[in-house]
This record gives structure tokens, C-alpha cells and sequence, in this order.
């Protein structure tokens, strides 16, 4: 594309404007980018004349943003942030061994890939990361990632699907909410309240015809859509809840959390990695799901209690 370059402010010309913008003040600005104050307004009067536009008023001891130059502070700041994170992930991918850009469900994110992505990066230390979360994934336009990890089998066109694993569901409480309600047999769970996942209507119903235990009402109760709100008002007493073993294992550990009873149900559907079938095979994508399905092998072989990795002296990720 070719740029007419008597409409095109140089990059210095744009910094000066957004660090006096951002400050209010020339004086600041200079202090900011080792310059002098008329240095700075020097190329903030060429700008405007450049562009026949007024961008500041000037008042007293201030300067503030014409309307105009509110707008186009807006663009310039969106302008200068592409530059760098650009600049950036060029520079990391030269360096290293390549760029992967990761999105999953924000609760998987949190509760499971979070607490052992550092083993990843220690092992693959050349990748620049950068990891994102999504409620469906995409794969086009801006939102676009080199693979994403979800919860079922959506039709993603163009793109290949791993299975990865299912859930063990458990029933949980806390141990003050066990005590009060005596809780200590499978049938004692239709005399307190079962705490609902709104995305999941049928999980009590399912989890209970598996133990072999009719419960009289196993709909009714708080319904909650997300599994942090949902175990955190498990915590805070308000009933029993039914939620992945491996998302609640610092509130085991803790004592926040009791698992009422040991159980052998898996979820019905279960987490996918989802790859653009172009980039099925690239390098930092084999490595990702390489050590995804390892750790998640790893993880079945290991006591529940014992599923944490140490993420310490990992590179930066950039979310």
C-alpha cells in the first residue's frame, strides 16, 4: 500500500501528542520523553499545521483536548498500542521458537490450565505465549487463536478436534453446611438444597441415576450458571453442589470444601482441543498438544489431591 506521506505524521510526532494529551501539560510530556518543553511544543504546532486541525486549547497553565483531538487521541493511542504489541511479537518470534496464541473457557483457564501451563513454558521456553478465553471459540477476523480448548464438540468449519478429557463430578459442601444436615448417606441429599448449574439442568438427575439414588426434587434449588459462583456458594453454606473434581482442589486442600462422597461419574460430554486444520501440524501447536495430552495422562495416574504443578520461574504471558 502506498502512504502519502505529506498526510503522515511521523511516530515521534505521535508519542509527543499522546504523552502531552495524556498529561494535559508540555512541561510534563518533556520530562517524560527527554525533551524539551518547546521541543514538544514545537511538534505539536507542526501536527496541527500539518493537519490545518486545532488538537489543543490552551488554558492558563494547561492544555486541553479540542473535540477533534479527543477523537483523534483515541485513534492515535490504538495506533501506537498495535505498533508495540506488534513490535513485540515479531521480536519474541525471532528470538524463539515461534508464537502460540491459546483460548479456553475462562473457568478452565482459571482452575485447570493456570495452575500447570508454567510446565509448558519451562519445557518449550523458545514459544512466545499469549493466552486469551472465550465462551465459543472463533478462529476468524480479530479473535483469531492457533488452537482453543472447550467444553463439547462445536461445529467449528475448517478446524480438527482432540478429545482431551471428561469430568469426574463430585457432590460438595461446606463442612459446617455437612454437620448442620447430618449429612452421611446418599439419601440424606433429598433433605438439603441442591445447588443448580444453570448450563447443566439435567446434572443432578444424571449424577444420582448413575449412583442408583432417587432423589424426590432434583431440579429445585439456586439455579447458578458459572462453576466459580457456584462452588463459592457451596463454600459460603448456601447447599450441596455438583462440580468437577479437578476445579476445586485448593478448596479441598483447604478445608473450605468437603467431598461428601467419592464418585466414579464422568460428564457425559467432556473438553476438546480445536485446531485450524492449517495449522494442525505447526510446530508450537504439536508441542501444545503434545504436552496437554502427557499431563493430562499424567494427572489420571496421580491422587486427586496431589493435581498441582509449580508454575514459578515461567516466561511472561500475555493475556
Amino acid at each position: 500500500m502506498s502512504i502519502n506521506r505529506s498526510v503522515s505524521p511521523s511516530i515521534r510526532a505521535l508519542i509527543t501528542f499522546e504523552s502531552a494529551a495524556r498529561h494535559g501539560n508540555f512541561r510534563q510530556a518533556s520530562m517524560e520523553l527527554s525533551l524539551t518543553q518547546s521541543a514538544v511544543s514545537k511538534q505539536i504546532r507542526q501536527l496541527e499545521e500539518m493537519m490545518g486541525i486545532k488538537l489543543f486549547e490552551r488554558v492558563r497553565q494547561r492544555v486541553v483536548l479540542t473535540d477533534i483531538g479527543r477523537k483523534y487521541l483515541d485513534d492515535v493511542s490504538r495506533i501506537l498500542g498495535d505498533l508495540e504489541e506488534t513490535t513485540h511479537r515479531v521480536m519474541a518470534s525471532k528470538a524463539g521458537a515461534g508464537e502460540l496464541t491459546i483460548s479456553s473457557l475462562p473457568t478452565f483457564t482459571v482452575c485447570w490450565l493456570m495452575p500447570r501451563i508454567g510446565d509448558f513454558l519451562c519445557r518449550n521456553n523458545g514459544i512466545q505465549l499469549n493466552m486469551a478465553t472465550h465462551l465459543l471459540p472463533s478462529f476468524h477476523g480479530s479473535e483469531s487463536y492457533d488452537a482453543a480448548i472447550h467444553y463439547g464438540t462445536p461445529n467449528v468449519p475448517g478446524a480438527t478436534s482432540c478429545f482431551l478429557m471428561s469430568e469426574q463430578i463430585v457432590p460438595v459442601c461446606s463442612p459446617a453446611y455437612r454437620k448442620q444436615h447430618g449429612i452421611r448417606t446418599l439419601d440424606d441429599l433429598n433433605d438439603v438444597v441442591l445447588l443448580q448449574r444453570t448450563t447443566r439442568p439435567n446434572e443432578w438427575c444424571d449424577w444420582s441415576e448413575h449412583q442408583g439414588l432417587r432423589l424426590s426434587a432434583p431440579r429445585c434449588g439456586p439455579r447458578i450458571s458459572h462453576f466459580p459462583v457456584l462452588t463459592q456458594a457451596a463454600v459460603y453454606g448456601m447447599g450441596v453442589a455438583l462440580v468437577p473434581r479437578f476445579f476445586i482442589q485448593d478448596e479441598l486442600k483447604a478445608g473450605r470444601l468437603v467431598m461428601l462422597f467419592d464418585s466414579d461419574y464422568t460428564s457425559k460430554s467432556g473438553y476438546h482441543l480445536i485446531v485450524p486444520d492449517a495449522k494442525w501440524h505447526a510446530p508450537t501447536v504439536r508441542a501444545f498438544r503434545t504436552w496437554l495430552l502427557e499431563t493430562i495422562a499424567s494427572d489420571a495416574k496421580r491422587p486427586a489431591r496431589s493435581l498441582r504443578y509449580d508454575s514459578s520461574a515461567a516466561p511472561a504471558i500475555h493475556a
